[in-house]
C-alpha cells in the first residue's frame, strides 16, 4: 500500500517524526548537504513496512552497539589486568571475557572463529604472564 497525503497525516504523528529522523540522517550518509523538510521528503520511505523497517533499524543497531561497547570494554579490562600483572585478578577477568565473547557470538555481535582466536590469544597471554610471575 503506497503512502497518500492524507494517509500519512492520518497515521501517528511520532512514526512521521521517526521517518522524517530516519530520512534525514540517509540524507546526511549520502553527503547531502542540505536537510531542509523540502529537499527530504526525496529520502521518505513510501511504505508503512519501510518506516517500520526503519524503527526496527534503529532499535537494532541500538542494541548492537551496547554489545558492542560492552564487548571491548572487557577486553580492555583483562589486557589491562594482564599488564598490572595481578595473576588471580586476571584469571577472574578471563573467565568473564570468555563469558561475553561467547554471549556476542550468541547475539551476532561477532562470529563464532572470531570469538575462539579471542579466546585461544587471551588463554596464552595469561599463561604467558603466570609463567613469568610463578
Amino acid at each position: 500500500m503506497r503512502l497518500t497525503t492524507e494517509a500519512a497525516f492520518a497515521y501517528d504523528d511520532r512514526l512521521l517524526e521517526t521517518a522524517a529522523f530516519c530520512c534525514r540522517k540517509r540524507a546526511v550518509k549520502l553527503g547531502q548537504n542540505s536537510t531542509s523538510d523540502k529537499d527530504i521528503w526525496k529520502f521518505m520511505a513510501n511504505h508503512f513496512s519501510a518506516l517500520k523497517r526503519a524503527r526496527q533499524t534503529e532499535k537494532r543497531t541500538a542494541q548492537n552497539r551496547i554489545n558492542k561497547s560492552r564487548l571491548r570494554t572487557n577486553l580492555r579490562r583483562f589486557r589491562e589486568l594482564l599488564a598490572s600483572g595481578n595473576k588471580d585478578a586476571a584469571t577472574q577477568a578471563y573467565q568473564e571475557t570468555v563469558s561475553v565473547l561467547d554471549k556476542s557470538v550468541q547475539k551476532g555481535v561477532i562470529h563464532a572463529n572470531t570469538a575462539s582466536r579471542y579466546k585461544s590469544r587471551l588463554a596464552t597471554r595469561l599463561n604467558t604472564m603466570a609463567a613469568k610471575t610463578a
